[in-house]
């Protein structure tokens, strides 16, 4: 790990600057005072730490112990005897935790003033101290702090010293010259005692002196909960003594722990000079820091580290080809991916950094989101490290991509990443599709032509520095990885990196990095670090932490859409059902779905709940649990076909019976259904709960009867049977279920009919009597034909009672039992229907169930009537199944028990119809039964229509459907014939006819051979293309249908097709993606591609897109610039290989190229002249200076020689004066006998008093850039508001207020310069707020198109002209020089000329104080073209300045503060070649 934190060295200087801006006071944190001192002379005070401890290595501590030694503890038990111990160096043996911000012998401290505060919450001091610890290089932020502070530590020192009587001449005082190792030798002015044995002595005296000397420092322990620190802070002179007189152990610097290898010590500590620690480096203040503990972090918690790829069985790994700017294939992204205000549902991978989403993203020129190129601005792009990578020669990038529920691996891989976005971002996630992407071991552009540049620039040796810079840089490698993600409603995206592997933030001669995303320039955010030189420091945020890996999150999606919350809610649901249902959907034991709608209604263990207008739906009722939701269509063409289609209508499983759970159904199936299937998303739905199917569908058997009672039994054998009693119609042999009737005359005919019914066992039975010509329900007794008449059902327990219309109803019981009765003239009928399971289990006069009609009349005790059997014998049959006592179910609310085996019907095999018309009856012998035994004809009418309907009505519930079988997919090619086969199969033979819903479409043709249909289709454009649903009917009515789902590929220009990233459609048709050439794109190929997206051509060239089907663009390349070979983009020109351009230094640039001097020479007028540095007090020499071609040295004066800084004279030690000469305290030189005296650097001799007085450096203004402060024999330098004094001492170097506020940004401080969506621009002594590029003022809204042409301000006055001068500026033309370098340029003249004026008095041309300039006072106009310069462009233009006083500045005075300052310039990357007086304008236009 520690090879981690050396990569932070790298930008030391960076800090130090940053260090600097943060704490206001030349880089330095000063003391925090405390509110309150107390004295203490022993007891350490004890401090509290906080409700969770402070972190001190891997443990807390809750209480600190502040000693008057110097020390802090964390043990009550060691604090008591903290006294009894010396200072000694770390590791401690006596204490376990120990901080020592200046640990001394305790029996040396006399006295001591003892505090603390503590500082928790918003907190200036709290947030003082963090911007302090972010200065030094680290990421954090305190929320808890301890201020403790040692004042007025005391210790007095005594020393005896011999003096010569001959030096002694009175009582005097001496200061200590020497304090025994006991003072910090800093030359601090001591507090003397006079001695009290002070006398003359005739002989050497001893000379006792005493004086008390203090320390004051301070400690300040800070945490963020995770993360602590110590910060002991020093004030030069303030350290006055580092050991008693008793010991001979120095003061102590540094911390303990009892952790293996967690110890410092500060290099200065236990050394004779730790003391010197309060005045480090010459300044005031001085602080040391320690890292005591760094918070423990959970792999998936606090960071998310490289996911593995190549890992997961099942997710195959996509590489890309080796290249240049170039994009992976299409990902297309199943339920689309939300990204701002759009759904996307194609992404791609790019070489240089980027996943872009609708289509692929090949610039790379790095810009700040949202780029000022529209066709970039318009763009999807996620930019983990956006800049121009190269992979021809090594390095790879590679993805994956993993779907919720493709295997465990994946669904494990996405839940974890969804637990880490939880925990970044917030709320509740769970991502269902993720695409990883690693850049592994990628170069920076040109890295894959090395070979050809270092042959290239080996020629060329005298561009060998910055070719080697080049070519270092090439040599480095990024890896780091980006992870998109997506539930179909959120979308988030995860960059990683990891310290160390981040190596370049640019090839050298593009932009820096961008971090951040784009969404269509609508919504977009750039990473702080974007653009800067340290964004590779981006990896490394939790280095000091010892966390190798760091992560930025950011949301895609916006929440603002509708249809985004209704997918939102249709997720949740998924999500919510996969968590209560783990094991579904699991259809074992589910009996299935009738097959058709006939079926349905004569099956009575399915109950009708659903019509929906065009399709009807019924449940098997008593499956309390799970069951099929059965839809029937009710169309015109397909009516009574099962529907097995995947939509809102289609049968699907139900984990809740609405039966019997109608709440939990509504909520948890039909409300499932209900919200995906209305946004398109059925397939969640179908996911959860698969289609129905009627495969393994048996139909039930019946018996049925009707008018003067005539039966047929459940294996279809017919006889009528007329009684007088309670009769068991059907038993099941375990006596588990009955089914009785009661039998009476009808009137005074001779027969009878049934005219009360029981079903069920003892705790659960239904009765049924007529009364009126009405059906009358019971259950166990109670009357509930109200209720059914109110409600139309009634169910309890394991019974369910439906009226089915107004004269009829249905009874069924959850073991498959029912019946429906009716009345037909006033006679009972019924059919019963009982499931296959209980075949062979039944008797009594509905028969024995067995498929075998010979049996079925068996008596109670088995006896089978066979042979020839009469009606007397069935009669006798009859008889033997009158109820028993034991079995009988009727209540008394249907009537007493009755029983008359006495009674003889009329018997329809002996039957006289002598004298009867029973020709209506044609020929039917129930209706011809009916008439005789009632005398009613309308009786056996009504009885024979009864049969006739219930016949039909069975023979349809008995037919099954044609069986329709196709392909689940139909591809329609738009412009091509289209097959479709699909077979049609039908058991009952009874034919079939076959077609499409809605008849045979334009330009489609059905042709049948032996039912093999083949259906061809020909549509001309996708408006003709619609969903089919192709039907078979047989000659009963019954429908099968198939509609399979329509695929139209519309690909126009050679696009071809795909299966992947389709989306939804009109008119129930699937759209596919289109894989469309490289000169097309569009939804169908149908648009040439702009090929100008995947090119930059730079700033000043020009993009002209080729037409297709010609692919790319080209650029046109400005002056400087030539294209090479077969590359597209414009290289530079490199002006300075033929050597002859320049007298001496020719330095190319980007596309021009500059000439310069070596140093010590100047540029005069295009020549490089000597510069004599010994006349223009550029030299610094002590007494001799030299001019020497192209540099200078300095020599001494005979008897003295030149120091080692080369600078400074000090006197031959063959020329050394005795002790006592003329020259003291001067430089004195014995030569030749003679005494020669000289001054010490920094001081002149007066030649009037010939003394050396304090030579005045400031007066040369040379000496320091900003401002410069004489002092005796010497001087100090510092910068104005906006600049650092620099390591030299004398210059001043530009602070980027923007680099500082990016740091502070990543750290969550209240620092930001500018309010979003402004951004921060450094300009030269200070920053300003732009708008990004491609917005506009004063909103930065995004623009549409071209950005609308500036105001034009007020023309210049009469006098602001004639105070106006030329500005020439080369490197620049008219249609480069933007705004923002304007402001720029605007800004740098303001403080140029407030620099200017701040040493002396700048009027305006009417006398005036000129007042304060900043940068609405430079004013820009009149800007023109003109000649190029040594191959440059350049443009001219006029400046006047004003300031807040009235006038305007006067010309002199401007043109004087502009050439002072033009170094100023060039270091902003302004040329300026000249400046000239305003002759005649005859036409202004405006630039500010």
């Amino acid at each position: 790990m520690r090879s981690i934190l050396c990569c932070k060295k790298q930008n030391m200087l960076l800090w130090i600057l940053i260090f600097c801006i943060l704490t206001k006071v030349k880089g330095q944190l000063e003391f925090i005072g405390p509110k309150n001192a107390t004295n203490v002379s022993s007891l350490p005070i004890a401090i509290p730490l906080g409700t969770s401890g402070f972190p001190l290595g891997k443990n807390r501590s809750n209480m600190a112990y502040l000693m008057r030694n110097g020390i802090i503890l964390f043990n009550e038990s060691e604090a008591s005897v903290a006294s009894d111990y010396e200072p000694q160096v770390f590791p401690s043996d006596e204490f376990s935790y120990v901080l020592a911000p200046f640990w001394v012998s305790d029996d040396s401290v006399e006295n001591v003033e003892l505090s603390y505060d503590v500082y928790s919450g918003a907190s200036a001091t709290l947030d003082s101290v963090n911007r302090f610890i972010v200065g030094t290089g680290r990421y954090f932020k305190g929320t808890w702090m301890l201020v403790t502070r040692w004042n007025k530590m005391a210790h007095t020192v005594c020393n005896t010293t011999t003096v010569a009587r001959s030096n002694v001449s009175s009582c005097s005082s001496y200061s200590n010259q020497s304090d025994s190792g006991n003072g910090s030798g800093n030359g601090t002015n001591h507090n003397e005692t006079e001695p009290s044995n002070c006398t003359s002595h005739p002989s050497d005296i001893a000379i006792t002196i005493c004086y008390t000397l203090e320390n004051t420092f301070q400690a300040i322990l800070i945490t963020n909960g995770q993360d602590s620190y110590a910060v002991y802070l020093y004030e030069c002179g303030l350290l006055q003594w580092i050991r008693g007189n008793d010991t001979n152990n120095n003061a102590i610097v540094g911390y303990s722990t009892p952790e293996q290898g967690r110890f410092k010590n500060h290099p200065l500590s236990g050394s004779s000079n730790v003391g010197q620690i309060a005045c480090n480096n010459s300044r005031q203040w001085n602080s040391v820091l320690y890292e005591l503990a760094t918070g423990t972090l959970l792999q998936g918690l606090d960071y998310l580290p490289f996911l593995p790829l190549r890992n997961t069985s099942g997710v195959s790994t996509t590489n890309l080809w080796p290249g240049d700017d170039e994009n992976s294939g299409p990902i297309y992204i199943n339920g689309g991916f939300p990204f701002g205000e759009t759904i996307q549902r194609v992404a791609y991978v790019g070489i240089n950094g980027i996943v872009s989403f609708g289509q692929p993203w090949y610039f790379y020129y790095p810009q700040p989101f949202p780029t000022w190129w529209y066709w970039g601005r318009r763009n999807y792009i996620v930019a983990p490290y956006w800049n121009d990578h190269d992979t021809r020669r090594s390095g790879s990038i590679s993805f994956e991509v993993h779907q919720l529920g493709a295997n465990s691996a994946s669904s494990e891989l996405l839940n974890n990443v969804s637990r880490f976005i939880e925990i970044k971002k917030g709320g509740s996630f769970s991502g269902r599709w993720m695409a990883v992407v690693q850049w592994d071991s990628v170069h920076p552009y040109p890295h894959g032509s090395y070979w050809w540049w270092s042959w290239y620039y080996y020629y060329f040796y005298y561009y060998y520095y910055y070719y080697y810079q080049l070519s270092s840089v090439l040599q480095k490698t990024n890896t780091y990885q980006a992870i998109v993600i997506t539930d179909g409603i959120q979308s988030y995206t995860v960059f990683t990196y990891y310290c160390g592997r981040l190596e370049w933030s640019t090839n050298t001669f593009e932009p820096f990095s961008t971090v951040g995303y784009n969404s269509g320039g609508q919504f977009y955010e750039n990473h702080p670090f974007t653009g800067h030189p340290f964004v590779n420091d981006i990896a490394c945020v939790n280095a000091e932490r010892q966390v190798a890996w760091s992560n930025v999150v950011y949301k895609l999606s916006i929440d603002s859409d509708v249809l985004q919350q209704i997918r939102a809610r249709c997720i949740r649901q998924y999500q919510t059902d996969v968590t209560l249902f783990p094991s579904e959907p699991n259809v074992n034991n589910v009996p299935p779905c009738p097959c058709s709608i006939w079926q349905a209604f004569w099956n009575w263990q399915f109950w009708f709940f659903e019509y929906t207008g065009d399709s009807y739906c019924v449940v098997h009722w008593s499956s309390q649990g799970k069951s099929w939701r059965c839809c029937y269509s009710l169309q015109f063409t397909t009516w009574g076909a099962l529907l097995l289609t995947k939509d809102d209508k289609g049968s699907s499983l139900l984990l809740y019976n609405p039966f019997w759970d109608y709440l939990s159904y509504k909520t948890y199936d039909e409300g499932f259904r209900d919200l995906c299937c209305g946004i398109g998303w059925c397939d969640l739905y179908y996911e959860r709960r698969p289609v129905a199917t009627c495969s393994g569908y048996v139909q039930p058997f019946w018996a049925r009867m009707w008018g003067d009672p005539h039966i047929t039994t459940l294996d279809g054998r017919g006889y009528t049977f007329n009684g007088w009693g309670e009769y068991t119609l059907l038993r099941l042999n375990d006596s588990s279920f009955f089914f009785q009737g009661r039998m009476a005359p009808i009137g005074n005919a001779s027969g009878t009919q049934f005219s009360a019914f029981a079903m069920g066992h003892p705790n659960s039975t239904v009765e049924m009597m007529t009364d009126g010509g009405q059906l009358i329900f019971f259950y166990n007794g109670t009357n509930i034909t109200d209720n059914l008449i109110q409600n139309a059902n009634f169910s309890y327990n394991d019974a369910l009672v439906l009226k089915n219309n107004s004269n009829s109803y249905i009874v069924s019981f959850s073991n498959g039992i029912g019946a429906v009765f009716s009345l037909s003239a006033g006679l009972p009928n019924f059919v019963l229907s009982i499931p296959s399971s209980l075949r062979a289990h039944t008797s009594g006069l509905l028969g024995n169930l067995n498929g075998n009609q010979t049996d079925d009349l068996m008596f109670p005790n088995n006896t089978v009537l066979t042979g020839s059997v009469t009606d007397r014998m069935i009669h006798a049959f009859g008889q033997s199944w009158q109820v028993s006592c034991m079995e009988r179910l009727f209540s008394n609310a249907t009537g007493q028990p009755v029983s008359h085996p006495e009674y003889v019907p009329l018997f329809a095999d002996e039957l006289n119809t002598t004298g009867k018309n029973t020709s209506a009856c044609r020929g039917d012998a129930s209706c011809i039964y009916d008439y005789i035994a009632t005398g009613r004809l309308e009786v056996g009418v009504a009885s024979m229509g009864v049969n006739t309907t219930i016949m039909q009505a069975l023979d349809l519930a008995s037919n099954f459907p044609p069986v329709v079988n196709g392909s689940d997919i139909f591809v329609v090619t738009i412009g091509a014939t289209s097959v479709y086969s699909f077979s049609v199969t039908d058991d009952s033979g009874l034919g079939t006819h076959a077609s499409v819903v809605g008849g045979i479409p334009r330009a489609g043709n059905l042709t049948n051979i032996s039912n093999a249909f083949t259906f061809s289709w020909n549509p001309a454009t996708t408006e003709d293309v619609y969903g089919l649903t192709f039907y078979a009917t047989d000659l009963l009515g019954a429908t099968g249908i198939l509609r399979p789902k329509v695929y139209v590929c519309s690909c126009l220009n050679g696009g071809n097709c795909t299966w992947e990233g389709t989306f939804s459609s009109i008119r129930n048709v699937t759209t596919m993606q289109c894989n469309c050439p490289p000169a097309w794109e569009g939804g169908i190929c149908d648009t040439d591609a702009d090929g100008c997206v995947s090119l930059y051509c730079g700033d000043e060239s020009t993009c002209y897109d080729l037409p297709a089907p010609l692919v790319g663009a080209e650029c046109s390349c400005p002056p400087g610039y030539v294209h090479n070979g077969t590359d597209p983009k414009c290289q530079d020109i490199n002006e300075c290989q033929n050597g002859s351009l320049c007298s001496q230094l020719c330095v190319n640039t980007d596309g021009s190229y500059q000439c310069d001097c070596f140093n010590g020479y100047s540029d005069v007028q295009g020549v490089c002249k000597d510069i004599n540095e010994c006349l223009n007090g550029m030299a610094s020499c002590h007494q001799v200076c030299v001019n020497d071609v192209g540099s200078y040295h300095c020599a001494c004066f005979t008897g003295f020689e030149l120091n080692a800084d080369n600078t400074t004279c000090s006197v031959s030690p063959r020329s050394e004066c005795p002790s006592y000469n003329t020259c003291s305290p001067n430089l004195c030189a014995l030569i030749n006998g003679s005494t020669h005296c000289q001054c010490t650097y920094g001081y002149t001799l007066d030649n009037t008093t010939r003394q050396c007085v304090d030579y005045n450096e400031c007066s040369k203004p040379e000496t320091c850039d900003h401002n410069c402060t004489n002092l005796n024999g010497s001087y100090s330098c510092s910068c104005l508001d906006g600049y650092t004094l620099q390591e030299d001492g004398r210059t001043c170097a530009d602070i980027d207020e923007c680099v500082l506020n990016a740091r502070l940004t990543v750290l969550e401080y209240n620092s930001t310069l500018c309010i979003t969506p402004h951004v921060c621009i450094n300009i030269i002594g200070s920053y300003e707020c732009a708008c990004p590029p491609g917005t506009v003022k004063p909103n930065c809204s995004v623009l549409q198109g071209s950005p609308p042409p500036l105001s034009s301000p007020r023309p210049p006055s009469a006098s602001e002209l004639a105070n106006s001068f030329n500005m020439t500026i080369c490197g620049l033309s008219v249609n480069t020089f933007s705004d923002t370098l304007k402001v720029k340029l605007r800004t740098l003249t303001a403080n140029v000329i407030q620099q200017y004026c701040s040493n002396r008095t700048c009027n305006t041309s009417t006398g005036n104080s000129i007042g304060q300039v900043d940068v609405t006072s430079v004013h820009l106009f009149g800007i023109a073209s003109t000649t190029s310069y040594r191959g440059k462009d350049c443009i001219v233009m006029q400046v006047y300045a004003t300031g807040t006083q009235a006038g305007v500045l006067a010309v002199s005075t401007l043109s004087s503060a502009v050439q002072a300052s033009s170094s100023l310039y060039i270091d902003s990357g302004f040329s300026v070649l000249k400046l000239s007086s305003l002759s005649s304008l005859s036409s202004l236009s405006s630039l500010s």
